[in-house]
């Protein structure tokens, strides 16, 4: 059972991490929808601006309650966020609030302190916010997803990529619910279950950039193929030995070349239809997986 404090910090350091990663899926899922279904952008939209109220109340309350691994792991923000959102603004026409990148690059890190007797309600109540929100958002993606497939409705995501968000949302609702019973839900699972829906993750990655990529752009879809089908490899491989050492080593390299591939874009010098953000955006979902990976082979 977590302490008060530990409590406190994994559900900031959860919310810091997730709450953005969903805010980014509402908008990847508003850029997808065509004219004709103007009304589903306008509640991805919503949903958008849901969690950057969500996301401006926990760091808020984060300043030097989070740890300093989680901060210094690129997984909160990277240095490229705050220029990929205000590009994404520039191509796109969609307001992106980047006061709340510019306020979490403030961010101190350390451990708790003295803590207000209030903040652990303050949290708690956050958190179940943050269930309830991700919850409809859920059934709105689900939805979009199950009309996709029957042919109801076009986007210009791909259906493995809609089930992909449903994933990662679905993640986020359980991680949070074990919170809300003080348990660490990092900690109830296997690392190696957890290493199989992370590397699972990191492999869908690599196919929509291979799909994202300009045709001319040969080395980087061939690249992209590569780290497709060697995290492919490692999700059936997942009762090896040497699982979660192969894990790190591979996702060591992914971050090399989604980092290398977020700064061509930022520098105009790779041919996509890739939005700056969502190259950042999973460069922070590797960073993340890293630190998992590290800490699993630390004996957390």
């Amino acid at each position: 059972m977590l302490s008060r404090e530990r409590y406190i910090q994994k559900s900031l350091e959860t919310n810091l991490f997730f709450a953005r990663i969903m805010k980014d899926h509402a908008l990847f899922l508003a850029l997808g929808f065509t004219p004709k279904d103007a009304n589903l952008m306008q509640m991805a939209l919503q949903f958008k601006s849901s969690y950057s109220i969500l996301l401006t109340r926990v760091t808020s309350l984060s300043n030097g309650l989070i740890s300093k691994n989680v901060l210094e792991s690129g997984e909160i923000v990277t240095e490229y966020t705050l220029l990929a959102e205000q590009m994404t603004q520039d191509y796109t026409g969609v307001p992106i609030n980047t006061n709340i990148t510019k306020a979490q690059l403030d961010l101190m890190g350390g451990t708790p302190g003295y803590i207000n007797p209030m903040l652990d309600q303050q949290v708690f109540m956050l958190n179940q916010e943050a269930i309830n929100l991700t919850t409809s958002f859920i059934q709105f993606k689900s939805k979009v997803l199950f009309d996709v497939l029957e042919c109801r409705l076009f986007t210009r995501n791909y259906p493995l990529m809609i089930d992909h968000l449903i994933e990662e949302a679905n993640f986020y609702v359980e991680i949070l619910r074990s919170l809300q019973n003080y348990q660490n839900a990092y900690k109830k699972k296997d690392a190696k279950v957890l290493a199989l829906f992370w590397n699972d993750i990191m492999s869908e990655h690599a196919k929509f950039m291979r799909g994202m990529f300009d045709p001319t752009e040969k080395d980087l879809i061939e690249k992209a193929n590569y780290f497709a089908h060697e995290f492919e490899e490692l999700v059936e491989e997942s009762q090896e030995d040497d699982y979660l050492i192969e894990s790190l080593e591979e996702t060591r390299e992914i971050i090399k070349f989604k980092t290398s591939g977020l700064e061509g874009l930022l520098s105009c010098k790779i041919k996509s239809i890739i939005v700056p953000l969502l190259g950042d955006h999973v460069l922070r979902e590797a960073n993340h997986y890293l630190r998992v990976l590290k800490e699993e082979k630390k004996g957390r």
